[in-house]
C-alpha cells in the first residue's frame, strides 16, 4: 500500500493537480523561466530521490530547455555549462547533453521549446534519478600550441543544507490541512513521507543553517519544531571537476612569464595569460610573500635555489622530459674557500648568504639596514651545470661583522653550480615543486617534508605529468561541495594513471591552482576567485610579445 500511495501522490504532483491554484507566486517563472516550485520538486529529486510533497506545482510553466538547465544546475553541473557558453557554438545546454552520460531524454534534446509535460517531468527526474548513482561527461578542444580537455564526474554534494520540522509523524489528512495552511502563509512548506506512512511537516530545505535559521526566527512557534539537515540517500560519487592542458610539441618550451615584468610581485593568472596573449596557462610552483619555494630555470637561466631535494621537472627542447631530485647546490669561490650560498635572488635568514642578480624578477634587496643586513655590489658569474655569463648583482648577508672573507666590494665571484640529480644537466627549464606522485609507472608515496594535511585531505590540485609522448598540466578543482571536492595526493597519482601517465610531479595547489585557456578560466579557483600568484608557465605565447 505504500509504494502504490508514493506513486499515486507522484502522478497527480507531475499532473499539477494537487491543490491547485495555492501557492501562485511560487509557480511564477522566474528570471531563467523556471518557477521556485519546480526547483524545489528537482532538489528534491537530486537529495532524496523522490520529491516531497508541495502545494500548488503546474510543471507546464517553464520550457524542456528551461527545465534541462535547472536540472543541471542543481546536480552541480552550472560550472560545465559556463564554459561551453564560452568554448561551443551549441547552445551550452545541448552540447553539454550531447556528451553526458547518462543522457537526458530524448524529448529534452529533439525540442527543447517545447512547454514542459508531466510526462515530461517524470522522464527528467527519472533521468535525476539514474544520475545520482553515476554522471560524467569528457570534452576535447583542440588548441594551436595545447589541446585542452576537460572531465567532469558525480553530483553536487548535498552537505550543508538544513530544514526547519515544524511537526513530525502527522497522519495523512492532517498534514495535507496543516501543509495547507502553511503554505497559504507564503511558507515553502513541503511534506517528507516517513517510512512509516507518516508525514512530517518542513520548511525548506535551505542551502544552508544561516538561512535556515533566519526563517526559523520568524516562523509562528510550534512545539518541538527544531532545524536539522534534510535526509540525503545519493549515491553518486563525490562531484570531481579537472581540467589539462597536453602539449604534444616538445620542441618548445613553455613560456615563464613573471609579475614583475607588469609591475607587481604577484598577478592572476588570467592578468599574466591576457597581458602576454597566451592560448593556454597555469600556475606553477610553491611561492612565499618573497618569491618562488624551490628550484626555477627559465631558458637556461637560474631563477632561484632548491628547496631541499625536492622533485621536479626538467625540460630540453625535442627531448623527453626529466623526472626527480631537483636540487642544486651553489657554492661562491673565495679566496679563503668555497661558501655555501643559501638563497638566489631572495632575503638571506639568519647566518645565510644571499645573491641578488640584476635579471631577477622577484624582491630586490632594499631597505637592509632596517633588517639588520648588509649589502656588498658584485659581479657574479655562474659556472658548471647552468652557466650564466657575468653580471652585476648584490651579495647580501647578515649585518657588517658577517662578511664573507675573501670578497671585496666589486669584486668577480664565481658561483659553482651542481645538479644533485645529472639527469637535469642541459634542462632549459627546470621547476621544482613536489612530492613526485608517480614514477615509472607506479604511485610513489614519498612525502618530501609535506605534512599530512597537504598529502591526505582533498584539496584542490595542480600537477604535471608524462604519458611518454604528451605533457599533460592538470588542474584539480575542489573544496567546492557543489562542483568538485578535490583529491588527496594519492587519488591524485591514481587519476594520473588512469590517464595513462607514467611520470608525475605534484605543483603547487590550494587556492592556487587555476588553468586558463582562450581568453578565460576553465578551472574554479577555490573560494570563487584567483589568487595572485609571482609568475604563470603560458603556452602559444606569440614571439617576443611586447607588453600592452
Amino acid at each position: 500500500m505504500k509504494k502504490m500511495r508514493g506513486r499515486f501522490f507522484i502522478f497527480f504532483i507531475l499532473l499539477g493537480f494537487l491543490f491547485p491554484g495555492l501557492a501562485e507566486a511560487n509557480n511564477l517563472p522566474g528570471q531563467d523561466g523556471v518557477p521556485p516550485l519546480l526547483r524545489s520538486v528537482l532538489s528534491d529529486t537530486v537529495r532524496e530521490g523522490i520529491p516531497l510533497r508541495r502545494q500548488g506545482f503546474n510543471g507546464s510553466t517553464a520550457t524542456r530547455r528551461e527545465a534541462l538547465r535547472a536540472a543541471y544546475e542543481i546536480l552541480g553541473w552550472g560550472h560545465e555549462l559556463a564554459i561551453l557558453e564560452r568554448l561551443s557554438s551549441e547552445d551550452p545546454v545541448s552540447s553539454l547533453s550531447s556528451a553526458v552520460e547518462p543522457p537526458p531524454p530524448g524529448a529534452f534534446l529533439e525540442s527543447p521549446g517545447e512547454q514542459l509535460t508531466g510526462e515530461d517531468l517524470s522522464l527528467l527526474l527519472g533521468w535525476m534519478r539514474d544520475c545520482r548513482l553515476s554522471m560524467r561527461w569528457d570534452f576535447t578542444a583542440r588548441g594551436e600550441s595545447v589541446d585542452l580537455r576537460l572531465h567532469k564526474e558525480g553530483i553536487a554534494s548535498q552537505e550543508g543544507a538544513w530544514e526547519v520540522r515544524l511537526e513530525q509523524g502527522l497522519e495523512e489528512k492532517v498534514a495535507l490541512e496543516k501543509l495547507e495552511d502553511l503554505v497559504e502563509g507564503g511558507w515553502p512548506g513541503a511534506l517528507r513521507e516517513t517510512p512509516d506512512g507518516l508525514f512530517d511537516l518542513v520548511v525548506g530545505p535551505y542551502p544552508s543553517f544561516l538561512e535556515a535559521s533566519r526563517t526559523f526566527s520568524t516562523l509562528p512557534r510550534v512545539p518541538g519544531m527544531h532545524m536539522a539537515p534534510p535526509p540525503s540517500s545519493a549515491q553518486s560519487a563525490p562531484p570531481l571537476f579537472w581540467a589539462a592542458l597536453v602539449s604534444r610539441n616538445l620542441a618548445v618550451l613553455p613560456d615563464v612569464r613573471f609579475a614583475m615584468e607588469i609591475g607587481r610581485p604577484r598577478a592572476f593568472l588570467s592578468e599574466l595569460a591576457l597581458a602576454f596573449e597566451a592560448e593556454g596557462g597555469i600556475n606553477g610552483g610553491f611561492f612565499s610573500s618573497l618569491g618562488p619555494v624551490g628550484t626555477l630555470v627559465v631558458n637556461g637561466t637560474l631563477f632561484h635555489q632548491s628547496y631541499g631535494e625536492r622533485s621536479a621537472i626538467g625540460l630540453a627542447p625535442g627531448n623527453p622530459p626529466v623526472f626527480g631530485n631537483g636540487g642544486l647546490s651553489l657554492r661562491v669561490d673565495t679566496k679563503n674557500g668555497p661558501v655555501n650560498l643559501d638563497r638566489l635572488n631572495e632575503l638571506p635568514r639568519k647566518d645565510e648568504i644571499s645573491l641578488f642578480l640584476e635579471n631577477s624578477p622577484f624582491q630586490d634587496p632594499d631597505g637592509l639596514e632596517s633588517r639588520d643586513l648588509a649589502g656588498m655590489p658584485v659581479t657574479a658569474e655562474i659556472v658548471g651545470s647552468l652557466p650564466v655569463p657575468p653580471m652585476g648583482g648584490i651579495l647580501v648577508y647578515p649585518g657588517e661583522s658577517r662578511q664573507p672573507e675573501g670578497i671585496e666590494p666589486g669584486s668577480l665571484i664565481t658561483v659553482g653550480s651542481v645538479w644533485s640529480n645529472p639527469r637535469f644537466e642541459g634542462s632549459q627549464f627546470v621547476l621544482q615543486a613536489g612530492p613526485g606522485i608517480v614514477e615509472n609507472g607506479q604511485a610513489n608515496s614519498a612525502s618530501e617534508s609535506f605534512d599530512e594535511k597537504t598529502r591526505l585531505e582533498r584539496h584542490p590540485r595542480s600537477m604535471v605529468g608524462w604519458d611518454g609522448s604528451a605533457l599533460w598540466w592538470i588542474v584539480i578543482d575542489g573544496r567546492d561541495p557543489s562542483h568538485s571536492l578535490g583529491l588527496t595526493l594519492q587519488d591524485s597519482a591514481a587519476l594520473a594513471l588512469s590517464l595513462g601517465l607514467t611520470e608525475v610531479l605534484n605543483l603547487d595547489g590550494g587556492g592556487s591552482s587555476s588553468i586558463w585557456w582562450r581568453n578565460g578560466l576553465v578551472s574554479c579557483p577555490s573560494g570563487g576567485k584567483e589568487r595572485p600568484i609571482p609568475y604563470a608557465i603560458l603556452f602559444g605565447t606569440p614571439s617576443a610579445n611586447p607588453l600592452r
